[in-house]
């Protein structure tokens, strides 16, 4: 275990084609994760020293398609430490595709024979959050005090873009907003329950 805040915690997203040459990545902060460390709210960000150990590690492994990576700073000797690799495409994922890179598309295209040039992020500012669990953990940041109106005001400020939450799939927006409120209220009743001390 690290003990470092969730702000600490980076996820770094890369694609290489089947000659080996990176053709994108990003790299996430995680704002808010759940008890089990599944990043919930997260924004791009220039961190190069993880960049840089991400890119080594895939490289001398002859990784090609698609991988995310876990990692989180350790106060304690100032180095990342590796949580967890997925090679597979993933919720915080889905992030790359706000900053302008075509994650599906390019792995297809590699995957069929097609010329896949490198691609850079058009954008760093925006908030990608996956809003059902979310509220799972929001309502235990709250009850640890972790979490202030300012602080989650600013995880969701524009541009904010949601992984569950999609004007044109109703039925995925209904299930998201529904766990949704039910957490909202649990917030809202255990704030008015007296504390036992």
């Amino acid at each position: 275990m690290v003990d470092a805040p969730d702000k600490d915690k980076r996820v770094h997203v890369a694609i290489y084609r089947n000659d080996g040459d990176r053709v994108a990545h990003l790299t996430l902060r995680e704002l808010r994760c759940t008890h089990l460390g599944l990043p919930t709210v997260c924004e791009p960000v220039d961190d190069p020293a993880i960049t840089r150990i991400c890119d080594q590690f895939l490289r001398a492994t002859s990784y090609l398609g698609t991988c995310e990576l876990e990692l989180i700073w350790d106060s304690t000797d100032n180095t990342p430490k590796v949580l967890d690799i997925n090679p597979r495409f993933s919720g915080s994922g889905d992030a790359v595709h706000y900053a302008g890179i075509d994650q599906a598309w390019l792995v297809y295209l590699d995957l069929i024979g097609h010329p896949v040039e490198p691609v850079t992020p058009k954008t760093l500012d925006f908030r990608h959050v996956m809003l059902a669990n979310d509220a799972a953990a929001l309502r235990q940041y709250w009850r640890d005090g972790r979490l202030t109106w300012k602080d989650l005001l600013a995880s969701y400020r524009r541009p904010v873009h949601f992984w569950d939450l999609d004007r044109r799939d109703w039925r995925l927006s209904l299930a998201t907003l529904s766990t949704c409120l039910r957490t909202l209220m649990a917030i809202l009743i255990g704030r008015t329950r007296p504390r036992r001390d």
